[in-house]
């Protein structure tokens, strides 16, 4: 063919693009089921999460700092199908709001995923942790979504 099949382009493609591929996709069906996968009712909620994720990712893939960063607003779930964070009283656009979104994410993608634990450990270790400047709550660990 003159031009290679859609999953080979998928492949090469940024989180970004794909973020906006997805945003500018037709409201329907198909793009419903995508975020019912990842137990979310709200189609632009899930763009939103992709959106934050392209942000992230390209923060860290080049150097950036995220300790105190303010990041673009993340939108929170009200219900999800999968065990969310119970205490959602925490800064939308600091680093937190996105790790958690990561994690449930991460969680329906590949249960045994050892992130969560490598995330807390180093929140546990490390002296630069300063949890409140990348907007932990007070108590996170305790939340049963991070145990």
């Amino acid at each position: 063919p003159t031009s290679p099949p859609s999953w080979m382009s998928l492949e090469v493609s940024s989180m970004g693009l794909l973020s906006k591929l997805f945003k500018n996709l037709k409201k329907d069906d198909l793009k419903n089921s995508v975020a019912q996968y990842y137990g979310l009712k709200d189609v632009d909620l899930f763009s939103n999460w992709m959106f934050c994720l392209s942000i992230l990712r390209n923060t860290c893939a080049h150097h950036g700092r995220v300790w105190n960063r303010r990041l673009p607003e993340i939108a929170i779930p009200r219900k999800t199908l999968y065990p969310y964070v119970e205490n959602k009283y925490y800064y939308t656009n600091k680093t937190y709001a996105v790790l958690c979104n990561v994690v449930y994410l991460l969680n329906i993608i590949s249960p045994e995923h050892s992130f969560k634990a490598n995330l807390v450990a180093l929140m546990n270790n490390c002296p630069l942790a300063q949890e409140k400047e990348m907007g932990f709550p007070v108590n996170w660990k305790e939340d049963n979504f991070w145990k």
